[in-house]
């Protein structure tokens, strides 16, 4: 684009579902590299850059309707650093980024809604560095700002496996109802933010869920220059977010390559990670530790298979996303606000099936516990467990152990007395069951 009066944007994609790929928009002109109004529109492996030394947006989207609405994925959109009102701006409309670069601009995601629904964001393995770039930027300047305003609108932040260089907003304007950013494993300015008549919440903590403070890492994160955004060896966002953190909503599938076009995850001792952000640094991947050399056959007891199962701490609050279980990394273990660590040991190689028990309180009836009633009144007091839900986790010969983050099935356990019971399962299908009490705060 070079017509420097052109206010037109370089490409407009109508209503409806369009796709664009290996697409590049540049130049010196007036006006977005693209705008799209409603439908699903997705952009995959290109750049779309507007006038850097303009203040218009690289993308504009307009929702009108439920669904998927924008992906990015494997994209460059860029800005100039005063770009308004930011370099990707998106309104009642559900956005997904992908393994993509958000630079420049007044704020690098203005995700605004207005249109009285639940509109979600989601920011998976994507760097996004807003105003001016590989730097802190001053008060003001964001990397996601969230705003909803009438009628009782939502605005739902996901920030999984990512880099956001600037501090994030929220903003609820007369008659919006929500605005709620959660991160986890990402690298972002620590915040902690409860919600306000005019803000609303932002759960981005450093130490918890996984998340370390970019702000104080930026020169320790990205090899020179940090503007490539190239991750260094040595860097803590390299295989630091389990494969499993990183979830797109609507059904959509998580690209298996970044920016660059290198394999998005990795093997690390038997665990499948990622590096933070939208570009990989291949070459980590370490084996799985080699299986114990094959024992004499001998009858195995079925008892004592799982031994000293433990839970630290045993009461905690359930996480308010992520997944049921991950890697036990050292931040997880320091950050005690949500989850726990699950430590046992298990004498062969198995699979344990993991049960969450719900406690209640009941009275002995004849030989079985039941719930309080008249005709068991003068019955002792006895615990009835209720089977929740199950997941597994495959065990390597003694030491084992993840974090749980209380949720099962996508949802936060409730409050209450809980059992996590452990059965291994061998070759044969045989195991006994142990069990440990927790807690939900």
């Amino acid at each position: 684009m070079s017509g420097a009066k052109d206010e037109a944007a370089g490409i407009e994609a109508e209503a409806g579902a369009e796709s664009l790929e290996h697409v590049e928009v540049g130049g010196a002109w007036k006006g977005p590299a693209l705008t799209a109004e409603g439908g699903t529109t997705t952009i995959a492996d290109s750049r779309l850059i507007s006038n850097p030394a303009g203040a218009d947006a690289a993308v504009e989207f307009m929702g009108l309707g439920e669904g998927p609405g924008l992906l990015v994925q494997r994209s460059v959109l860029e800005g100039g650093p005063t770009a308004k009102p930011a370099t990707l701006f998106a309104i009642s409309a559900n956005m997904t980024l992908d393994s993509s670069e958000v630079l420049g601009g007044a704020n690098g995601v203005l995700f605004d809604q207005g249109a009285g629904k639940l509109r979600t964001l989601t920011v998976a393995a994507s760097t996004i560095d807003a105003g001016q770039l590989g730097q802190a930027d001053p008060s003001g300047v964001s990397d996601v700002e969230a705003g909803v305003g009438p009628p009782a609108s939502i605005a739902d932040v996901n920030i999984e496996g990512s880099i956001l260089f600037e501090p994030q907003l929220t903003e609820i304007g007369a008659g919006g109802k929500e605005a709620v950013v959660n991160c986890i494993d990402s690298a972002v300015p620590s915040q902690s933010q409860a919600a306000s008549a005019t803000e609303g919440q932002i759960n981005c903590a450093s130490g918890a869920n996984g998340n370390t403070n970019s702000s104080a890492e930026l020169a320790s994160l990205f090899a020179a220059p940090i503007t490539s955004y190239v991750l260094n060896a040595t860097s803590s966002a390299v295989d630091s977010v389990p494969a499993s953190a990183v979830a797109l909503p609507f059904g959509l599938t998580a690209s298996a390559t970044d920016l660059a076009g290198n394999p998005r995850a990795e093997s690390v001792a038997c665990h499948v990670v990622q590096d933070k952000g939208a570009l990989e640094l291949p070459g980590h991947g370490t084996p799985c530790p080699a299986p114990p050399a094959p024992a004499p056959v001998v009858a195995k007891p079925l008892a004592g298979v799982i031994s000293a199962l433990t839970i630290s701490p045993s009461a905690f609050f359930a996480a308010p996303s992520g997944a049921t279980i991950s890697v036990a990394t050292a931040a997880k273990v320091k950050a005690k606000k949500y989850g726990a660590k699950v430590s046992y040991r298990d004498s062969q190689v198995a699979t344990t099936t993991f049960t969450v028990l719900r406690e209640t309180g009941g009275r002995k009836q004849g030989r079985s516990c039941k719930k309080p009633s008249k005709s068991n009144r003068h019955g002792k007091p006895c615990k009835i467990l209720t089977a929740v839900a199950s997941f597994v986790h495959v065990d390597v010969a003694g030491a084992n152990g993840f974090h749980f983050s209380g949720r099962i099935k996508g949802k936060k356990l409730a409050a209450g007395s809980y059992r996590l019971q452990a059965v291994a399962h061998d070759a044969a299908g045989n195991g006994a069951a142990v069990d440990k009490s927790f807690k939900i705060d």
